[in-house]
Parts: structure tokens; sequence; C-alpha cells
């Protein structure tokens, strides 16, 4: 996709950003290394220049199915903005610039066979996003 992204990790196993712990040695990012294996998956798949302006972020996390139970909807955890943190901390630098970049982003989590995440990144024009009130 020209000016974007549009990619399914199949098989992936979507994983929560981990709270950051803190000591009087400095800070530990415990996802640190989730974050770097979806970085190389991504890099794989991503070769083109970072985004510079406005983007439109859509996240789909489809988790796997528990073994028991009747589902519908996945509302256990982990929570959604736990995955989006992560996924978008591993985009900076490589999809876009900066996270701050994200103007409007969609997420959606789902029980599935087959764990996968989908990420759609799209740069977004001045006239594709509204007026400013």
């Amino acid at each position: 996709m020209r000016n974007g992204l549009d990619i399914e990790f199949v098989g992936y196993e979507c994983r929560p950003q981990k709270q950051t712990l803190f000591s009087r040695w400095g800070a530990y990012n415990p996802s640190k290394e989730d974050e770097n294996y979806l970085r190389l998956l991504l890099r794989k798949e991503y070769r083109d220049p970072p985004l510079s302006g406005a983007v439109e972020v859509h996240l789909t996390f489809n988790l796997r199915k528990p073994k028991r139970g009747k589902v519908t909807h996945h509302t256990k955890r982990p929570d959604i903005d736990n995955l989006a943190y992560l996924v978008t901390n591993a985009m900076k630098d490589l999809v876009y610039e900066d996270d701050s970049q994200i103007v409007k982003m969609t997420l959606e989590k789902f029980y599935a066979e087959i764990p996968s995440l989908r990420i759609v990144v799209k740069e977004l024009t001045a006239d594709s996003y509204g007026p400013v009130i």
C-alpha cells in the first residue's frame, strides 16, 4: 500500500504492553523483547521511509479462543489499550516518525481459532480528516 501499510501477521500471539518498572538504577521495560520482535516482523514487510504527516491507524487483534465455554465478545484481559500501546510503539520510527502523528485510531479485539494481528496505517491528506472547529 502506497502512503501506508496494510498487513496481517497470522499466528502472531498478541501481547500487551507491561508496566515499566522503576528502581534507583533506572527504568526497565519488560515488554522490550516483544516490541523488538514485532519491529523485526514489520521491518521485513515495510521498506518505505517513515510517514511524516497525520496518520490513521486500524488495529485488529485476534486472540486465541479459550478451550472451554461459550464466547461471543472478548471482554477479558488483555486490555485493548495495552495491546495497542505495544504495537504503536513498535511502529515508531519505522512506519511513522512518532506516535503523536496518529490522529485517528480504531481498535478491535476478537476471539479466533488462529491468533493474528492486522495493522492498517494510512497517511491522511488535509481534506481527508475533516474541518478544524
